[in-house]
Formats: C-alpha cells, structure tokens, sequence
C-alpha cells in the first residue's frame, strides 16, 4: 500500500505532460498488475484509489456474465469453470441474484446460508470457510467487483452483471 501511495504522490507533483509522469505512471501501472491478485482490503482499496486516479478505464467498467445454473462465470472474456466448485457456484448465484433483483448487498450470515444452505457449523467456522471462498473468488477475477462494505458483500454497481443466455 505505501509503495502504490508513494507512486501516486510521485505522479501528482509532475506535470501530465513530462516524461516523468508518463514513466511514473508505467511503474504504476505494472505495480497495480502485480498486485491484482492479492485479497487484502486495504491494497485493493488502494488499487481502486490509484486506478482511478491514472483514469484507467479499462479497470472501471467490468462485465460480468454467470450461467443461470451456476456452471461457469466470465469476467471481461475470461470464462472460469465452476462445474466441479459446488460451494463457489452457489455463492456466485446468490451474489448475482442478489445484484439483479434488488442491487443490494447480502449480510454475511445471508450469504453463508445460500452458500451452505442447512449445514450446521460453529459461527468461527462459517466466517472462516466465507473468507476463503470469497478470497478464492476475488483470484479468480472477480477481485474488483466482489466488495465487502458496511457488513455486506457484494458485486459492484459499476460493473455490468447479467446471466448469460
């Protein structure tokens, strides 16, 4: 995180016209690329932060297409197999539904009924089995449009969801 903020000051005090900017803002943008993968809040809130600084609008418009059965998701192009991933599936499904219906955001406790709907675990193994699956989602793609803000989980609102036909 501090190496992305350090970036960002550096690109803010150059003119956007010097060679200082345009090589800055390359440095970031190959440091963004490397860290898209990682689940922690506080980098992906400071990927978002710089992306949107630079005015990368390839990163602000994400599509997303799911098959209404749950056996696959595409994001932006990128078909990802969910046939044999029961537990991913149906958490994609319940966010898509969620997303479509009402745009709203699920609870966790929600979210973790439609994931495992009627298994009986203890509360620090359901938010432990909610954290993985969600962390296994954000790095298969879904990374900026899987948030988690105010308790609720949920795919963004700048991003185009639809099933699939």
């Amino acid at each position: 995180v501090l190496t992305l903020q350090r970036a960002k000051l550096r690109l803010a005090s150059a003119t956007p016209e010097s060679t200082e900017f345009h090589d800055a803002a390359k440095a970031l943008r190959l440091e963004l690329s490397s860290r898209e993968a990682d689940g922690r809040g506080d980098v992906r809130i400071a990927l978002r932060e710089v992306a949107r600084f630079l005015g990368d609008k390839t990163s602000t418009r994400t599509e997303l297409r799911v098959a209404k059965d749950g056996s696959w998701f595409d994001v932006n192009g990128e078909r990802h197999d969910l046939r044999s991933r029961e537990v991913l599936s149906k958490m994609v499904l319940a966010l898509t539904e969620a997303r479509l219906s009402s745009d709203a955001g699920l609870a966790a406790a929600d979210l973790i009924a439609a994931t495992w709907p009627g298994e009986l675990m203890t509360g620090a193994s359901a938010t432990s089995r909610l954290h993985s699956t969600v962390r296994r989602l954000r790095k298969m793609g879904l990374s900026e449009l899987l948030l988690h803000e105010h308790g609720e989980y949920r795919l963004s609102q700048g991003s185009a969801v639809a099933w699939a036909d």
